[in-house]
């Protein structure tokens, strides 16, 4: 009988702690982002189409992206600029000169303090080219390359 008091009480404790999380991961899901001032105009909110992808990129993306592009850094409170050595050969190596593209990331979301950063990034490359990866760098859907501006 204590074995199955146990048992159930052990049950009732992961039970409780799978909830626990779940709820805390969906409210930080739900936090809103710091506003990024663009001049961009988008039809939707939430996403946006990408003419060479039909996948949705956030518009808060292109936000960070404009952002960058206007001025050269990330902005305050993000995270951004570090190397990103495309080590898996995921995007191009060089551009239509053979030359070597080097490539930066960028946080497309605010750091906050104890708070895992997350799976999202930008990636610009010195060829004017921009990445986005929702899958830390598994997947790339293409926001501009050296010849087509989205």
């Amino acid at each position: 009988m204590k074995n199955f008091a146990k048992t159930v009480y052990l049950l009732f404790f992961l039970i409780f702690t799978v909830t626990l999380v779940f709820y805390f991961t969906q409210q930080h899901k739900n936090t809103a982002q710091a506003p990024v001032e663009t001049n961009r105009k988008t039809e939707n909110q939430n996403t946006q189409s990408s003419p060479l992808n039909s996948t949705k990129i956030p518009v808060y993306v292109y936000e960070v992206y404009d952002y960058i592009t206007q001025n050269g850094k990330a902005p305050s409170g993000y995270v951004g600029g570090r190397t990103f050595f495309n080590r898996e050969k995921k995007l191009p190596l060089t551009d239509r000169a053979r030359q070597k593209i080097r490539y930066q990331e960028w946080d497309v979301h605010p750091r906050k303090q104890g708070i895992n950063r997350g799976p999202e990034r930008l990636v610009t490359g010195s060829d004017q080219s921009a990445y986005y990866t929702s899958d830390h760098y598994k997947n790339f859907i293409t926001l501009k390359t050296e010849s087509y501006d989205r």
